[in-house]
């Protein structure tokens, strides 16, 4: 019987990789041809610059990066979450449809920055180069049907710890983005507050971005807890212990949204709320690292070292920024990267114990929340990888 629902799981994954695959075959085709006939059509000039006008090759680029992505995640988004949802026990089902809008701006946000990275590298390979109409219509007919193949094939096997992937990538691909847009190519000397402030003119998308950003974190968050739910199930956590967590973590997003949502220079008010979002975030997901031990003390013991490693990096950088090794942005960037390792790697974690466990059937659970018994064999098996 078991032989048999392998062997059914193993057709479904067939079946269901072939679904996806033909969806983005048919994206790319629509969208390589929908963006060549564009091109052809509107594009007045018969010659246009890689970059530096309006209508350049670079900023059709970015237009067309945008749309392909806002028009193919969804759906595919859609369709590989409700294909794993169906393969998981109950007890670790996600409700993913409000996730949609935040990984669809993400998604597209990531897209956008790829794009600004690869203009700015073939403008350095190709300086002063002009193209005519017939090749940007096979270019960026040719790259629209890349990126929408790419975009459905990702989305559509996009995990929960996928969440916190895109959650980062959407953050830096925002504070890059915002950066590579902004009249001042000196902002870095400030700090990525300067990018948001209202005489900016990339305040836009550093705003929007981090909203988003700061969404897709309160989403993950949401999937991260139904396995959070399962370890309390099997006596692993409190029910003190999962409150804990999730009250951290959506701290984490509500700062990061409101870093977005409040500007920094409109008035003293508006910047002490923004400089406290700020904080905010390393304090909840700082203060969430140092209780691991003790909180979760069933994950593996390299998770606990590697932890502790990264937060006496953090801890480094401030003496560092004060003897004027580095700037404010150098510093938030470095605690940005090791903050989101960390929550990367806490995510994987957690989510591999409520897997390894999830063949176990739950055991009684007293009044606090602790496992009345066979507390050792589950904190055990949740350590021990399954064979």
């Amino acid at each position: 019987m078991k032989a048999d629902s392998l062997l059914q799981r193993d057709r479904e994954e067939h079946f269901f990789n072939d679904q996806v695959e033909r969806y983005a075959l048919v994206a790319a085709i629509v969208a390589a041809l929908a963006q060549a006939a564009v091109v052809l059509l509107f594009t007045r000039n018969d010659q246009l610059p890689l970059v530096g006008a309006p209508n350049s090759v670079a900023s059709q680029a970015l237009i067309s990066a945008l749309v392909v992505a806002l028009a193919v995640s969804p759906l595919a988004y859609l369709r590989g979450a409700a294909f794993r949802n169906r393969r998981l026990p109950l007890e670790r089902r996600h409700d993913f449809r409000w996730a949609v809008l935040p990984v669809t701006m993400a998604a597209a946000l990531v897209a956008g920055l790829v794009v600004m990275g690869t203009m700015q590298f073939l403008n350095r390979a190709f300086i002063g180069v002009v193209l005519p109409k017939p090749l940007i219509a096979l270019a960026l007919g040719f790259a629209a049907g890349v990126l929408a193949y790419l975009i459905a094939g990702w989305l559509s096997h996009l995990r929960s710890t996928g969440l916190i992937y895109l959650a980062i990538g959407s953050l830096f691909g925002t504070l890059l983005f915002a950066g590579v847009r902004n009249d001042d190519p000196m902002w870095w000397t400030y700090s990525f507050s300067h990018l948001g402030m209202t005489d900016s003119n990339s305040r836009r998308i550093f705003d929007i971005g981090l909203i988003f950003t700061g969404l897709l974190i309160l989403v993950w968050q949401q999937f991260l807890m139904t396995d959070v739910i399962v370890l309390q199930n099997h006596g692993l956590v409190t029910a003190r212990v999962r409150r804990y967590v999730r009250i951290s973590l959506i701290v984490v997003a509500v700062a990061t949204a409101l870093v977005g949502l409040v500007r920094f220079g409109i008035s003293p008010l508006f910047n002490v709320v923004h400089d406290l979002s700020a904080v905010s975030m390393g304090v909840a997901a700082g203060l969430l690292l140092i209780s691991m031990p003790w909180t979760m003390p069933f994950l593996p013991r390299a998770f606990y070292t590697l932890s502790f490693i990264i937060l006496a990096a953090m801890l480094l950088v401030l003496p560092l920024k004060v003897m004027g090794f580095m700037g404010v942005t150098g510093m938030e960037m470095f605690e940005f990267m090791l903050a989101g390792a960390w929550l990367v790697l806490f995510a994987r974690n957690v989510v591999l114990a409520a897997e390894r466990v999830a063949d176990i059937g739950p055991v009684p659970v007293a009044a606090n929340g602790a496992a009345k018994s066979k507390g050792g064999a589950q904190k055990q098996a949740a350590r021990t990888p399954s064979r």
